[in-house]
């Protein structure tokens, strides 16, 4: 077996970065990794070693490893490229290891980095002047890295589609702005809601694809780098802008026995955390919660609360006796005035004792986790509304995805 085959993702980094021109110093070892320090990296090296890559003392500061030979590629794959296989049952406790151990680690850098800058907060907090009005932009279920074909074997979605959705939702929204503008009415705010499963994961069920902790990285640089861009558009639209996350079930990572609660959500949302402390954007707050399944905010006085919707009792329909009592409890313990969900990847605004509970659709064309779950096929929809002075939803627009 390659020895790569056995070292967690950051590991694999920095072992190939060392190979790439027969080298590697401390430094590039850092950069390939995305520390600020080389003291990570001699960390990450200390830890090759204890894994069993022979990698001796540097010689002028270069380090090499011996014995190595890279994997072997396919064919017909192009150079650098992932072959994605599907994962016999027997593999994926480990497959869902190693990724922990990315998530782990990962996380552990991130919290790292985010305690060297200050939270982020608007100056003078979010703008709230007397007879404007806000914009929700609510993304849910964008499940980015995943892939689906319709019966013909054609590609309906992918990446680079989701990205493009998401921009596409964004200008709609942009142009919304403009028309109301256009009719007198003044923005003070933009709340960007994600509401989990932003990427898609791949441990979640059977079918999904091999070599997790290959491709789960790219998964989360792809959704935070997204997001990024949209934060600043926001930022550069609107007088404040105000981030709020909630993470989904797809990014959880749990393997038997585990009690972590590693999630790739909460890690592309510490990326964009991240992200913005850095920018230096002063008209941004941004709100993190990853250790409750629900998050509550506040909104031109109104108070909102987002979960992903996949607890238990959580039903596609609020109608039933059963998930009317659910949410009538959290309406109960927290006094809101809009709820935000997600997770059945479909668009509709239900109300609980006479507050909307707004579901937020999904950029994914339908696919096995949607029939799994036994939802009808939906058309990739997204929503945005206003919010006033007195209404937290004021007005709705659907966006419905090309």
């Amino acid at each position: 077996m390659h020895y790569l085959d056995n070292l967690t993702t950051n590991q694999r980094i920095a072992a190939e970065t060392i190979n790439a021109n027969d080298g590697a110093t401390a430094a590039e070892v850092a950069d390939a990794l995305g520390y600020k320090s080389t003291s990570g990296a001699y960390d990450m090296i200390r830890r090759l070693r204890q894994a069993g890559v022979r990698i001796p003392e540097p010689e002028e500061g270069v380090y090499r490893i011996e014995g190595y030979s890279a994997p072997e590629e396919a064919e017909d794959d192009a150079p650098g490229q992932v072959r994605v296989l599907r994962t016999p049952t027997t593999t994926k406790q480990s497959v869902s290891r190693k990724a922990t151990d990315f998530l782990a680690e990962l996380e552990l850098d991130l919290k790292a980095r985010l305690q060297q800058y200050a939270p982020a907060r608007a100056d003078g907090g979010l703008l709230a002047e007397e007879g404007n009005e806000d914009i929700v932009f609510f993304r849910t279920d964008d499940h980015f890295g995943q892939t689906e074909s319709n019966e013909y074997g054609e590609e309906t979605f992918n990446s680079d589609i989701a990205e493009d959705r998401v921009w596409q939702y964004i200008e709609e929204g942009l142009l919304e702005k403009a028309r109301r503008e256009a009719a007198g009415v003044e923005f003070d705010t933009a709340h960007l809601l994600l509401g989990g499963d932003i990427i898609t994961n791949e441990t979640i069920y059977a079918a999904q694809p091999h070599s997790i902790d290959l491709h789960l990285q790219g998964q989360i640089e792809r959704a935070s780098t997204v997001y990024t861009e949209v934060i600043k558009r926001l930022a550069e639209e609107f007088p404040t802008v105000q981030v709020v996350t909630q993470h989904g079930n797809h990014g959880e990572l749990r393997t038997g026995g585990q009690t972590s609660k590693a999630n790739a959500d909460d890690i592309v949302y510490s990326m964009l955390d991240l992200a913005v402390r850095q920018s230096g954007l002063d008209n941004v707050t941004f709100i993190q919660n990853d250790a409750t399944y629900f998050t509550n905010f506040g909104m031109r006085g109104h108070r909102g609360h987002i979960r992903h919707g996949h607890e238990k009792g959580c039903l596609n329909h609020i109608g039933t006796s059963s998930p009317q009592a659910r949410w009538g409890n959290w309406l109960i313990d927290n006094q809101f005035d809009v709820a935000y969900r997600g997770h059945f990847h479909e668009m509709k605004i239900e109300p609980v004792a006479g507050r909307p509970v707004i579901m937020g659709g999904t950029l994914q064309n339908q696919g096995d986790y949607t029939e799994g779950l036994g939802i009808a096929s939906s058309r990739p929809t997204g929503i945005i509304h206003g919010v006033s002075d007195d209404e937290p939803m004021a007005w709705m627009k659907p966006v419905y995805f090309r």
